[in-house]
């Protein structure tokens, strides 16, 4: 049963990591607020967010590192609240035309 726990566990987490992965990779840059403002939070959701934020790679492996220490069986929250979220993933960026959240769950879906 523990080994079971554990396999559900890293399905998870890797799942996230994709997930995380993918959101960056669409992410429209013009000042690297977006991209650096997707937050990763731990057992519920966060409305945290820095429009000071700027470098990505730092925010990124941050998050990383956020999935990667998680306490065994937490649900695991990728999300963007930056007020302007909503607009880009209604496409108003020509960069991420088809959004981004919906895209990168449809892709880690389907693989």
């Amino acid at each position: 049963m523990e080994e079971l726990r554990v396999s559900v566990d890293n399905l998870n987490k890797k799942a996230a990591r994709r997930v995380l992965k993918e959101v960056y990779d669409l992410s429209p840059i013009k000042t690297g607020r977006y991209k650096s403002n997707h937050i990763v939070s731990v057992g519920s959701p966060s409305t945290y967010y820095d429009a000071r934020r700027r470098d990505y790679e730092r925010w990124y492996q941050e998050s990383l590192n956020i999935i990667n220490t998680s306490p065994r069986g937490s649900k695991l929250f990728v999300q963007q609240n930056l007020p302007y979220n909503r607009k880009i993933e209604d496409g108003s960026s020509n960069q991420a035309a088809q959004g981004v959240y919906r895209i990168a769950v449809m892709k880690v879906k389907l693989s």
